[in-house]
Formats: C-alpha cells, structure tokens, sequence
C-alpha cells in the first residue's frame, strides 16, 4: 500500500489526477470478471458519470494540465506504463480483499464492510507512524500542549 501511495505521487505530479483515475472502471471492470457480480445498466450508468465527472472536474485545472503538457517527454511514457501498473494492482487489491472477505459470509453485509473499513484504518495509521512518526510526535505535543 506504501509502495502505491508512492508511486501515486511521484506520477501524478508529473501526469496530473487524470490518469490515476482509471482506477474507478478498472475495478468495475474487475469486480465484474473476479467475482462474477453483475452490474446493472443503472450501474454501469452511475459509474460512467462518476469517471466522467471527475476527469472533468481534474482537467479544468490549469496548473495540471501545464504539469501534464510541460517537461521531459521521455519519461512520460515510463509514468503512463507505472500509473497504470499502480492503477491495476490498486485495483486488484481492492477485488482481492473484498472477495476474501465476503466468500464466506458469516457476518451481515454492515458488519463486514466495519471490518474492512477497520483494517484500511490500522493499517493506514501503522504507514503514517512507520513514514512520518517525527511530524505525529510533533502535532500530539502541540495538540496536548494547548489543553493546558
């Protein structure tokens, strides 16, 4: 998860939001084959909006789009290549948890998206301490510092 937040910055900066997007179909799409879960039309509908409201809100931003338009065009192809490597195994991982999560479904549907939702926070909170425990020790003292 580190290694894609990583590399979802060091890309994005140089290829602007828009291309991370293609995560929000790509899942679709493998939530679809993986798990043999149908989408209806409304669905599908619904997604196609999502996709397209949200390359329209990122490409009206000037200063993305002069991020994407100006600078060494040799590399851009290699970005291209590993956002959309970190867009499918982003993606896949979401399937992936879902699908071994719900195979064997012995809690109700809210409990289990509790759960799910539970571990993304434990381990998004063990990344930040792992990457930036400096700054967390700071806040925690300033935060503790002005109750007094």
């Amino acid at each position: 998860m580190l290694c894609s937040i990583d590399l979802h910055h060091t890309n994005v900066l140089e290829l602007g939001a828009q291309l991370w997007q293609l995560k929000i179909p790509i899942t679709a799409i493998l939530f679809r084959v993986l798990l043999n879960k149908p989408l209806t039309s409304l669905k599908w509908c619904a997604l196609a909006l999502l996709f397209s409201g949200v390359l329209t809100t990122q490409s009206g931003n000037p200063e993305v789009m002069q991020q994407v338009t100006q600078g060494d065009t040799s590399g851009r192809a290699f970005g291209v290549v590993l956002v959309i490597i970190g867009v499918f195994v982003s993606a896949l991982a979401g399937v992936y948890t879902e699908w071994v999560l719900k195979r064997r479904a012995k809690h109700p549907f809210f409990v289990q998206n509790s759960m799910l939702y539970a571990w993304g926070v434990v381990f998004n909170m063990l990344g930040l301490v792992w990457k930036d425990l400096d700054r967390v020790r700071e806040y925690v003292r300033s935060a503790c510092a002005g109750r007094e």
